[in-house]
């Protein structure tokens, strides 16, 4: 059974790689938005065919896809705030993160989203550009 004009023989070990990635990813993400939107279930169908591979590809995905909704949690605000309540208040939380969750708390919820979704990338290159500096050091002992 062909998928994409091409027979399971016809691909190679890193398209196989790529390809259950994909159907891992691709199968997780559409459970997660399928929860998130309230439509549980309406692709949950993998878009391959079971002959196809033996029906791994399909497997794959559609297992991912319950993952997915499952990993959705509950979006009420209720839940949100009392998972909030739940890391202010545990003991191995930063002080640093019980500061940053409080601040934005006061904060209009989109304001505070989109500094943390900077912050978090800024903090993201500057791990990795330490990382790299660190990492070229080493070829210099």
């Amino acid at each position: 059974m062909p998928w994409s004009a091409r027979y399971d023989s016809e691909f190679s070990g890193f398209e196989l790689i790529e390809l259950f990635q994909f159907c891992e990813e691709e199968g997780h993400r559409q459970g997660i938005n399928d929860a998130n939107q309230n439509r549980i279930g309406s692709r949950e169908q993998a878009p391959f065919h079971r002959d196809f591979m033996g029906g791994y590809p399909k497997s794959l995905w559609e297992n991912a896809y319950w993952i997915g909704v499952q990993a959705h949690g509950d979006t009420t605000p209720a839940a949100i705030e009392l998972e909030i309540q739940k890391v202010l208040s545990a003991p191995d939380t930063s002080r640093w993160l019980c500061d940053a969750l409080n601040s934005a708390l006061d904060r209009d919820s989109t304001d505070a989203t989109n500094d943390a979704e900077y912050l978090c990338d800024l903090l993201t290159r500057r791990t990795n550009a330490l990382s790299l500096a660190s990492e070229a050091n080493w070829g210099e002992e």
